[in-house]
């Protein structure tokens, strides 16, 4: 038999293939052509939404929607891997389906090293992951119009099938030196201290990664929770507050908690924990460097994806002016000053205009700063009014 294990060798390739020119075109993408840059990313980070240039792109783009049917997919697959999974430990270890099918793309050299009981957890964990990702993207996340290369959607039915193969390889029966009788109990005991603080780290991770779709979605419903815009806007709260992808956080701290749950000893799992980790930080650096390009009032304190770490370096290009035009804040918030330029032609401006030579720009009143200033200047809520420019009745300037 072979021992070679093709699930590692393609998420080395795909984490090689993604991660490296990730970090180039998050950093050097002014060197980069915009058809490149359509074809590695998108949804709200699509630099080039519009450009009429690379046209023939979209014939091979799809909508980001359809990820739900990665999901469905997915959950089908896992169905009838848990199912196989205990019946096989019930019945006694009799080989299935899946003992051949890990055989081919797993390859011989497979050490038992994951009891029977982790094995039954884990499979039970991923079926909770996938079917939470479903009803999320079926009935929380409100998507746009944007678009995704056809590459990103088949990767992801490739990166599925490799974690729900991997989840069972190094486990009784399943792994290829597994010894003819193995002990199949299933038992309480098996599980250390490590593992049941793995599980809290999964629930957590699960619990970040819902209420930060709750988030965005919030952002385009109203109140009667009806779609009223698809404008992309500034979220805040919650995680909101300190990251700006704390979606891609809960992703890792959920695939980082099986890696632990394996106590690292399912090694194929290992090389898909790090590509996820590697994937979700690009993204979201990616993500984040967007934000700070079409929201000149974007909160300076946050990092990227991961809380007090992992910050982007500030961001002042305006990507592409088409996609900046789509993706502005909603159209109720508050104008941007205008910036007072030279005063042009010679002549020597009027003192009371106070105005030069030298460029000056006018502060937004508005803005997180200014507005918290005034808070704490203002000793009422008249003198809180007439700072903001609404001056109260009766009272004086």
């Amino acid at each position: 038999m072979d021992s070679t294990n093709f699930i590692q060798i393609v998420f080395i390739i795909i984490g090689i293939v993604t991660f490296l020119p990730g970090l180039i075109l998050n950093y050097a993408d002014k060197y980069i052509p915009s058809f490149v840059l359509r074809c590695f990313r998108y949804g709200r980070a699509n630099v080039s939404q519009k450009d009429k240039e690379y046209g023939w792109l979209k014939k091979i783009e799809v909508p980001k929607k359809w990820f739900y049917h990665v999901y469905i997919y997915a959950i089908c697959i896992q169905s009838v891997i848990v199912y196989t999974v205990l019946t096989t430990y019930w019945n006694g270890g009799s080989k299935s389906w899946l003992t051949y099918v890990l055989e081919k793309v797993g390859g011989n050299a497979r050490a038992e090293t994951v009891n029977s009981t982790i094995t039954v957890l884990a499979v039970i964990i991923f079926f909770i992951q996938l079917s939470r990702r479903l009803y999320e993207t079926c009935f929380v996340c409100v998507y746009s119009n944007t678009k995704m290369n056809v590459v990103h959607y088949f990767l992801t039915y490739v990166h599925y099938t490799g974690c729900m193969l991997t989840i069972p390889a190094y486990s009784p029966v399943f792994s290829s030196d597994s010894p003819t009788k193995s002990d199949l109990t299933l038992r309480r005991t098996d599980i250390s201290a490590l593992q049941y603080v793995a599980m809290v780290i999964f629930l957590y991770g699960s619990w970040v990664q819902y209420q930060a779709h709750v988030g965005l979605a919030s952002l385009r419903k109203g109140k009667e929770n009806k779609v009223v815009t698809l404008k992309h806007q500034i979220p805040r709260g919650g995680h909101f507050d300190t990251i700006s992808c704390p979606n891609y956080w809960g992703e890792i701290l959920v695939y980082s908690a099986i890696a632990i749950l394996f106590q690292l000893q399912n090694y194929t799992w290992n090389f898909i924990a790090l590509w996820v980790i590697a994937n979700q930080i690009t993204t979201g650096v990616m993500n984040h460097r967007w934000y700070q390009s079409t929201f000149k009032d974007y909160p300076k304190n946050r990092k990227a994806v991961i809380p007090f770490i992992c910050k982007s370096l500030e961001y002042k290009k305006i990507m592409d002016s088409s996609v900046a035009e789509e993706e502005n804040p909603d159209p109720s918030s508050p104008p941007q000053p205008a910036v007072v330029g030279t005063v042009k032609g010679g002549k020597k401006p009027k003192k009371k205009e106070r105005t030069g030579r030298r460029n000056r720009e006018i502060c937004d009143v508005f803005g997180d700063a200014a507005m918290m200033n005034a808070y704490n200047i203002s000793h009422s809520v008249q003198d809180f009014l007439n700072y903001r420019g609404f001056p109260w009745g009766g009272h004086k300037k």
